[in-house]
């Protein structure tokens, strides 16, 4: 929730680095734990909102809420408070988001709404249930290089005091993909004026991506918030980076079985007596190695700070990065973080 130990300690460290720069941090959690709600919304109810400092507000939704509360116009908080949002972070979460957890995570859940909302977002985790202050404090580190790194991305494409897509205009692919306008004060039905003005916007937009390199695509995708980024940091961290895909792994013992007095049954019993289930955290985690291919379950094992690129959208919506695109970015500088960060500035979007 909003009181998280790594959210607490994230939000002042970030405050410290850019309040200098005129960059305001402003945080908005769940009230309470809210795991495993991926992209789960609160509907047909009200969301109580409690301002818990200057800077802080509570809200009693998901994470998914929390972005909308925060992002979604005209009511959102940025926009009550007159702020432009930049870039937003989600965590650092007490535990691993990894793998097939991303379809899971609340963390990715709620960066995935700011992206889906037109705002540049990475989600953050402790790849562990550890509260070592050591350990927090060094995936509070590793985020902020991140962090620090996007920043730059952003200031290069004039996103620091005007955001590039936000409030996203859902009628544009920023990927100059064909698809009808959707304002219907400005196009019929088939997509275009009468004249071919939409048409011909459209396929000169296509023109424009076609001619950008695979780094300016990704690029051009991420400060516009058709994909995001996805890093696990390993406690006991050593400082490097992994630029890689997502892995294989799953549990087992997810859910315990028990009787009205509490006790633990066994299977055979459960089956004839339907008790209830719980789920809890899983006792086993297991993953499948896969030595062709860096993924994230690997690089995390080997302490390395993972960073994934994440789809914002489900496959073949207009505005995914292509394929092609998309699995050619696992390509990483010296310092460990993704080429694509430090790739020269393509034209304007």
């Amino acid at each position: 929730g909003v009181q998280a130990v790594g959210l607490q300690l994230l939000a002042r460290r970030l405050r410290e680095r850019l309040r200098p720069r005129g960059v305001r941090v402003l945080v908005v959690g769940p009230a309470g734990e809210m795991s495993a709600k991926s992209m789960s919304l609160t509907l047909k109810q009200g969301m109580e909102v409690v301002q818990v400092d200057e800077e802080a507000f509570s809200i009693a939704g998901t994470p998914a809420d929390c972005a909308l509360a925060a992002l979604c116009e005209p009511n959102g908080l940025t926009h009550l408070l007159q702020l432009a949002p930049i870039l937003m972070v989600s965590g650092v979460n007490a535990g691993p988001n990894l793998s097939t957890d991303v379809l899971y995570s609340g963390t990715v859940g709620a960066a995935r709404q700011a992206a889906f909302l037109g705002v540049p977002a990475i989600a953050t985790s402790l790849a562990d249930y550890s509260d070592s202050e050591e350990d927090v404090e060094g995936a509070v580190t590793a985020t902020l290089e991140v962090v620090e790194a996007v920043l730059a991305l952003l200031a290069a494409y004039d996103a620091m005091d005007h955001p590039r897509n936000f409030p996203r205009n859902w009628g544009v692919s920023t990927m100059g993909h064909t698809h009808p306008a959707t304002d219907s004060s400005t196009a019929n039905r088939s997509g275009n004026n009468g004249d071919g003005s939409v048409g011909a916007a459209v396929g000169a937009e296509a023109a424009s991506v076609a001619s950008l390199s695979i780094e300016e695509q990704v690029q051009r995708s991420f400060v516009t918030g058709d994909c995001l980024l996805n890093v696990n940091v390993p406690p006991q961290w050593g400082g490097k980076f992994s630029v890689c895909s997502l892995g294989v792994m799953y549990y087992h013992g997810v859910l315990r079985s028990l009787n009205e007095a509490g006790e633990e049954m066994d299977a055979e019993r459960s089956a004839r007596l339907v008790p209830k289930f719980y789920t809890n955290r899983p006792k086993e985690c297991r993953h499948v190695p896969r030595p062709d291919e860096k993924n994230d379950v690997d690089e995390v094992v080997r302490h390395r700070a993972s960073i994934s690129l994440l789809q914002t959208w489900p496959q073949g919506y207009h505005s995914s990065l292509t394929d092609e695109a998309f699995h050619a970015v696992n390509v990483q500088e010296d310092d460990g973080l993704p080429r694509w960060l430090a790739a020269p500035r393509p034209a304007a979007i």
